[in-house]
């Protein structure tokens, strides 16, 4: 009896420590929908933080790397050093705009043979160009003798030019027979268009043509074409002019 009472007391024992255990165990809650769907969005959100990161870094990566220009076949051309201009008040008088006598010596027709250095004779020479078969030539010849004297003393000296004389003996003898019948005393000179001095005046084509010439053989101011009698005080106003321009 005391064996079956003690048998039916750890029998019970057991059972009650058994359903204890059982008791003190938390089963997990199943898993819902709603929890699936959660941890996607979790995932998902992680990955665009991810991409956005690398893309933030590869835009900085850029910004900090220079860009490289592709080649373009052409050579970078060499810098050029600006000319250096010349103000237009320090121009010098040997330039494309002057008119300057080359070397040359022309055959006197009432007198001494004439060169280049004889401008060096005056400050300013009044070089008449003519032609023996010009009327106002020979009126120019004889106005311009009557002012020798006067012109003179300005240290101004005359020279006459026949443009085609030099070339033969006839037009010569006709020259020179001019300056005697009109008894002009400045000395006057034949030159051949084929000499330099007729190369540079081969393009005047008015004759008589005056032009007034510095001691340097360069040609000052413009030219004067016609009589020179009938405006001789804007003639000499541009003597006076010139002569002013050389002591300036």
């Amino acid at each position: 009896m005391k064996r079956t009472r003690k048998a039916l007391l750890i029998g019970t024992l057991s059972l009650v420590l058994a359903a204890g255990m059982i008791g003190c165990q938390k089963a997990e809650p199943p898993k819902t929908e709603k929890t699936k769907t959660s941890q996607t969005e979790t995932n998902k959100t992680a990955k665009k933080e991810k991409k956005a990161a690398v893309k933030k870094e590869s835009k900085n990566t850029a910004k900090n790397t220079p860009a490289k220009k592709p080649a373009t076949g052409k050579t970078t051309p060499a810098q050029k050093t600006p000319a250096k201009k010349t103000p237009a008040g320090e121009q010098k008088k040997t330039d494309a705009n002057t008119l300057r006598f080359p070397a040359f010596t022309g055959k006197g027709l009432n007198g001494k043979d004439i060169s280049d250095k004889s401008f060096k004779e005056a400050d300013l020479t009044v070089l008449t160009l003519w032609d023996s078969q010009c009327k106002d030539c020979a009126k120019n010849l004889r106005s311009l003798n009557e002012k020798s004297g006067e012109w003179n003393k300005k240290k101004v000296q005359l020279i006459g030019l026949h443009v085609d004389a030099g070339e033969n003996k006839d037009k010569e003898e006709t020259a020179k027979k001019l300056l005697q019948d009109g008894k002009i005393e400045f000395p006057n000179i034949a030159v051949a268009k084929n000499q330099p001095l007729g190369d540079l005046l081969k393009n005047i084509k008015t004759y008589p043509t005056i032009l007034l010439v510095n001691a340097k053989g360069e040609v000052i101011g413009e030219s004067f074409s016609g009589e020179v009698a009938k405006d001789m005080k804007t003639f000499e106003a541009r003597i006076d002019k010139a002569l002013q321009t050389r002591t300036n």
